[in-house]
């Protein structure tokens, strides 16, 4: 009988702990309602009507309904409004009751009011479709055509971790060089051109203080639309630039960053155009193939050398390297060199960082610099000597906004050049003098290898170098470097380096375009470097900031609307779009 009474309370103990494991963990999961991914298709017709593709993927373990506000203005209808999940296409509601439960509205979606509604179905992790069109998408003004769009608003439980937006229109090319801008408002992302498409694309989780807004210039006349307003584009703006990254003088002036490289891609691309007319086409991709294999990108390289690791800048500085760099990857360098400048400057502590705000929300501060009342050492590399006078000629009593740098680089857009061409000299300087490249003003240098004799000649326009033998272990040595940087905390590799060799180690970080990657991995494994390390000192955050004000200083580009960096802030109150959205 004893021995009953010890097994039932046993038994009793056992379903306890298991009821206790499976409540906990119920309402752990009960409480996530996340959309994991949303993708937008814009497709444009000769009217101005816009069809419109949302793809969203969701993850939801409580809650009946999703839904959305859309707003519209103007002459502007929705129509043909649709919903599947998972490929099932959904029962439309004509009266749709928001109070229903989840089974009611299972594979049911309607309207309520300015809300778009449907059913969530089924608790886990589905895809939905959500489709419809929209007259008079496209806004004539006095003087141009334009989209004026807010995908999501601020506030909203239905902020996606990841977000892209696509405009086209199947009977147009949608280019800078057609007349065509796109600037994006609200969110940490970038905007560009891309085979005759507009895109937009978040680079970051977004929060519920993000929005998503887009503006997209178009010829005037361009689409049969209604939707007609008095006021000029350039107004509309005036208004979207208040209080944003962009620069409204740049955009007036339609003045860009000169970029070397990019002339030389110009007249590659005339070039090409002959030679298809001549039926050349082959010839060139086997030119452009033969180019790779000797000026391999870092993508490439990486792969080849994937499990080995180098530890150290194999040139011994990182500015040495700025040439090589600018042929391995696929940006632009020279944003990414504008961070490695001022991480130096903060390292040698001739500039510290300053952030205001609220110290949980990066995107909501306010980033400035302030310049020590000290010259730079003798040795300063030249190119670090020549951003420092910029950043003085910026500041205010020694401070410099990001506001207040792109304004001067956008009224003096050769300075830039000029930094661009520092680097550039100092790497080509480097590079002559330690057998990696050749010089200059050295005429076409024919070897025993006939092959890279071609490449070098590819380079020679590309990229405005010819690279040496011994450059192709100096590339390996980087993509081993890049390698570690990002698998150090996966390798059987625990003992804690020196506090000044990561600073180092974060300077190459950064001109990989990596370096908040780094960071959260080096703050994981080795806790004590935020304590430790120089560039803690007046911010939690402090290679996301250095990132986003290198960015900002890029504005005199990005500002004429050729694409580039989104603005965290800013758009204007007008155009229609999402009001609100959420899950009930």
């Amino acid at each position: 009988m004893g021995k009953v009474r010890v097994k039932s309370l046993w038994l009793l103990f056992l379903a306890c702990i298991v009821s206790f494991f499976v409540l906990g963990n119920s309402q752990k999961v009960a409480a996530e309602q996340t959309v994991n991914r949303m993708n937008i298709d814009v497709s444009l017709n000769d009217q101005g009507t816009a069809t419109i593709k949302e793809n969203w993927s969701v993850t939801a373990d409580e809650g009946s309904e999703i839904y959305k506000v859309v707003k519209l203005v103007g002459p502007q209808e929705l129509s043909n409004y649709q919903v599947s999940m998972d490929g099932r296409q959904f029962t439309r509601q004509s009266n749709w009751q928001t109070d229903n439960n989840r089974q009611q509205k299972a594979y049911q979606y309607g309207q309520n009011g300015d809300e778009l509604n449907w059913g969530i179905t089924s608790y886990g992790t589905h895809e939905y479709t959500i489709q419809y069109q929209i007259s008079n998408f496209v806004e004539q003004t006095a003087t141009k055509q334009m989209i004026a769009w807010q995908f999501l608003n601020s506030d909203v439980k239905i902020s996606p971790k990841n977000l892209q937006v696509v405009v086209h229109d199947s009977n147009r090319q949608l280019s800078v060089d057609n007349g065509y801008g796109v600037w994006g408002f609200g969110f940490d992302g970038e905007t560009a051109f891309n085979k005759g498409q507009v895109t937009m694309q978040s680079s970051k989780n977004l929060s519920e203080d993000n929005y998503v807004k887009m503006i997209v210039q178009i010829p005037k006349n361009t689409y049969g639309t209604a939707y007609k307003t008095t006021r000029s584009f350039d107004s509309y703006m005036q208004e979207a630039f208040k209080g944003s990254d962009y620069n409204y003088q740049d955009y007036k002036n339609g003045e860009t960053v000169k970029n070397d490289q990019g002339r030389r891609l110009a007249l590659i691309v005339v070039t090409v155009v002959i030679l298809l007319v001549l039926g050349a086409g082959i010839w060139l991709l086997l030119w452009y193939r033969n180019y790779r294999r000797y000026y391999p990108t870092i993508k490439t390289l990486q792969k080849q050398t994937k499990g080995e690791y180098y530890r150290e800048i194999p040139t011994g500085s990182i500015y040495n390297v700025y040439q090589l760099l600018s042929a391995m990857l696929s940006t632009t360098v020279t944003s990414n060199f504008l961070s490695v400048g001022l991480l130096q400057l903060m390292r040698d502590q001739y500039l510290t960082i300053q952030t205001k705000d609220a110290e949980k929300k990066p995107n909501k501060k306010k980033i400035t610099f302030i310049l020590a009342d000290k010259e730079l050492a003798a040795d300063t590399p030249e190119p670090i000597q020549k951003l420092h006078e910029l950043l003085k000629h910026a500041a205010s009593d020694g401070v410099v906004t990001q506001k207040a740098f792109g304004k001067y680089l956008s009224k003096h857009g050769k300075k830039l050049e000029s930094l661009t061409k520092a680097f550039n000299n100092y790497s080509q300087q480097y590079g002559e003098a330690n057998d990696l490249v050749y010089p200059t003003k050295t005429k076409r240098v024919k070897t025993d290898d006939k092959k890279r004799d071609r490449a070098n000649r590819a380079a020679s326009w590309l990229q405005g170098f010819r690279k040496k033998p011994a450059a192709d272990e100096v590339d390996l040595n980087l993509a081993r470097l890049k390698n570690y940087l990002q698998e150090f905390t996966l390798i059987n590799e625990r003992t804690p380096q020196e506090v000044g060799l990561w600073d180092d180690l974060m300077l190459a970080a950064a001109a990989f375009g990596i370096a908040e990657e780094v960071a959260e991995q080096l703050t994981v494994a080795y806790p004590e470097y935020q304590a430790e390390s120089v560039y803690y000192h007046g911010s939690f955050f402090p290679f996301f900031a250095v990132h986003h004000f290198s960015s900002g200083a890029m504005t005199t580009a990005v500002s004429t609307g050729s694409g580039g960096a989104t603005s965290m802030s800013g758009g204007g109150s007008f155009g229609g779009g999402s009001g609100g959205g959420g899950f009930r």
